[in-house]
């Protein structure tokens, strides 16, 4: 590398040579060589007198250089004495951080010392003033802090380092006498204030909240220091309690169930066979009948009628509209018996279970709250305090309720709305996270539902094992009784449904809706001769059933499918009724045009058999004859016919809309029928066309009569 960087070198010399020569043509380089010579020799002086003039200025600047360097050696020397100092320094603050560590020890160790010390003399140290006030003083404030600083001393005697000290057990058989002589007060002192309580027409809850809880320190003492003196004053103050709510509840059911009012009793029943004793308490049968058809008739015709009908029937035991206000009043307070008595009020069974309900959720939280916080425990320590209480006094209730819904409850309705009163007291507790009554709730619901299904059983197997020749029909297709209060009672279970968190309640009402409507089947077949009666009997009472179950407004997934239900029931029967109407008055042209066309046997939406007049059968074996007396028959007697099936329709039909649904549907039969005819008569026999009224005009009169029905 070193060769090459020589090799550069040299050639860079020569180029310099070569650019020399170059310049300067025909150049001698001896001439040059000298020439340069004396350029370097005149240079050369030039140096010297520059440097002879600037000699004594480089004198003066060696001068400078070197007193520079002797100040630097002196700095160099402060500088290192100053180092040395400053190590000195370091050393002198290390030895005095050490020395501060160690007084900082020292101090903490005195303190805590002394912390240990100022416990030990504190307990050791009763003064005359405490244990005087402690023996002999009145139970105040004063006395309250005094206990608690007796507490503090008696809890540092058992915890402190000086425990099995000489001092420690000298003072601690006189602290032991204090501590008896405080229990003693305490007790003492609580059973009376608890005594208190038990007075005739005293507020407990006031004492407890003003006094019992003033108190407290006492109990806290107890439960630190004397356990058994702790658990006997729980065990007394339950025993005082329990006496209190057992008399308060005892007393309160007495008064209470005065105030029931039996709206059904097992008397009223869905399906009643003695009609002539319920008219003649009432009425005569005559004014009855006539008053239970004119009320069908209003409220089958909907709109203002139905709501009066609605309003003018809240007397029946089987309506609810009254009874559900009870949902949004479940927190309502109590109803006063004594006040209640003297306004002669009574109420649903329903309104006294949850007046009932009311007192005990009330008792049971306050009190729940009060065991808490007075005998200072948690929330699974409180229910051995709580059974003792309420044990008696809840089981006392349940007892009562047992024996009132087994043996004079017959309101299927009043247990729902206990039921889902029972079911929202529940869910309120368990949001205040008080959970000590699900045995109550839990067996309430045992009471209840076994009673509503062996009553709602009752009910159905009433309506199975009537005897049906035992009713008094009177040849009349109106509305029965019973479809009366079947109808309110299902209309009643369609509004409590939404509220029940069950599904037993539509089990039931299914079950009852087949052996109901099996009922007035039979009734029907056992009362009416005709096939028209039985099916006008039955569309009255199924119309019956659904106008009253629209009548919920918005009735809910429930109403609505049950309202389902009986749609498909009634359209059979209309179908069927439109049917027989048609047999029976143009039974001829009916027989002739099924004979003659396909005709499919299922039914449209509308109940309206489904005709399809482009199928001929065979036509090759229909006699023209009898074409020809159908048709000249027809035309002569199809307007007088009609005003029989009008006649006909509006004597057996209650409600007026279903009246014009039945002759509408009637007539749009016949006009398909009729018009299938004159298809025929084409086939068959053109010519008669020519000789009768012309079908356009039959059709058009047909049609105004369907339009222009009045009923």
């Amino acid at each position: 590398m070193d060769s090459s960087r020589s090799s550069r070198d040299q050639n860079r010399d020569y180029r310099f040579l070569s650019e020399i020569v170059a310049s300067e043509k025909d150049l001698d380089i001896r001439a040059y060589t000298k020439k340069i010579k004396e350029e370097l020799s005149r240079l050369e002086d030039d140096c010297i007198t520059d440097f002879l003039t600037i000699n004594k200025e480089v004198g003066t600047l060696y001068n400078e250089l070197n007193n520079s360097n002797r100040i630097l050696t002196k700095i160099e020397g402060v500088v290192d004495v100053f180092q040395s100092e400053l190590s000195e320094i370091a050393n002198q603050v290390s030895i005095l951080q050490e020395r501060s560590s160690s007084y900082n020890t020292a101090l903490k160790n005195r303190k805590e010392l002394e912390k240990i010390m100022s416990g030990h003399i504190e307990t050791i140290i009763l003064s005359e003033e405490l244990i005087k006030n402690l023996c002999d003083g009145e139970v105040d404030q004063v006395y309250m802090d005094n206990v608690e600083r007796l507490s503090k001393i008696l809890v540092n005697s058992r915890m402190s380092d000086f425990a099995e000290s000489r001092s420690m057990l000298e003072i601690r058989p006189e602290l032991d006498k204090l501590k008896l002589k405080v229990c003693s007060r305490a007790r003492s002192f609580l059973i009376v204030k608890m005594n208190n309580m038990r007075k005739p027409k005293t507020n407990f809850q006031i004492l407890q909240e003003s006094v019992l809880l003033k108190f407290k320190p006492l109990l806290v003492f107890l439960k630190e220091h004397s356990q058994e003196t702790f658990v006997e004053l729980t065990n007394y103050y339950a025993e005082v309690m329990q006496k209190i709510y057992y008399h308060l509840i005892k007393t309160y059911i007495k008064e209470s169930k005065k105030l029931i009012e039996e709206r059904i009793t097992k008397n009223h029943l869905i399906v009643n066979e003695d009609i002539k004793a319920a008219a003649t308490t009432q009425q005569s049968l005559k004014d009855l009948l006539t008053n239970i058809q004119t009320n069908i008739k209003t409220m089958a015709e909907g709109g203002a009628g139905a709501t009066q009908q609605t309003e003018s029937n809240k007397e029946s035991p089987y309506v609810i509209d009254d009874r559900l206000h009870i949902i949004e009043a479940i927190d309502n307070q109590p109803q006063v018996s004594r006040i209640s008595q003297q306004r002669h009020q009574r109420y649903p069974p329903e309104e006294i279970f949850r007046s009932q309900n009311r007192l005990i959720i009330e008792a049971v939280s306050k009190e729940f709250v009060f065991i808490l916080e007075f005998f200072d425990l948690k929330t699974a320590q409180c229910s051995f305090i709580f059974n003792q209480i309420f044990q008696k006094v809840i089981n006392y209730y349940l007892d009562w309720l047992q024996l009132y819904v087994q043996n004079s409850l017959y309101d299927v309705l009043a247990i729902l709305l206990m039921t889902i009163v029972n079911e929202e007291n529940k869910k309120l507790l368990h949001k205040n996270k008080i959970l000590v009554l699900d045995y109550f709730f839990d067996k309430v619901n045992m009471l209840l539902w076994p009673r509503f299904s062996q009553l709602f059983d009752g009910l159905i197997e009433n309506a199975r094992k009537a005897n049906l020749a035992n009713f008094k029909l009177y040849n009349q297709t109106t509305v029965h009784s019973s479809t009366i209060k079947y109808a309110e009672t299902i209309r009643s279970f369609s509004m409590i449904q939404p509220y029940l968190s069950q599904d037993m309640l539509s089990l039931k009402v299914g079950s009852f809706r087949t052996v109901f409507i099996e009922f007035l089947s039979h009734l029907g077949a056992t009362h009416f001769q005709e096939p028209k009666d039985r099916r006008s009997f039955m569309i009255n009472n199924l119309d019956f059933i659904i106008n009253t179950l629209k009548q919920l407004g918005t009735p809910g997934e429930q109403g609505t499918q049950e309202i389902d239900y009986y749609f498909k029931d009634i359209h059979r029967f209309l179908a069927n009724l439109q049917q027989q109407l048609m047999k029976d008055y143009f039974g001829a042209l009916d027989q002739l045009i099924q004979k003659h066309f396909y005709f499919p046997s299922e039914e449209n939406q509308d109940g309206e058999e489904s005709l399809s007049t482009s199928k001929f059968k065979d036509v090759s074996q229909v006699n023209p004859k009898i074409i020809e007396d159908i048709a000249n028959e027809f035309q002569i007697s199809y307007k007088a016919k009609l005003q029989q099936v009008t006649q006909e329709i509006n004597h057996g039909i209650q409600n007026s809309k279903t009246k014009t649904e039945v002759f509408q549907t009637f007539m749009r039969g016949l006009m398909l029928r009729f018009t299938s005819l004159t298809e025929l008569i084409k086939q068959v026999n053109p010519r008669l066309l020519k000789e009768m009224q012309p079908p356009h005009l039959i059709l058009l009169d047909l049609k105004s009569a369907s339009q222009n029905c009045d009923f």
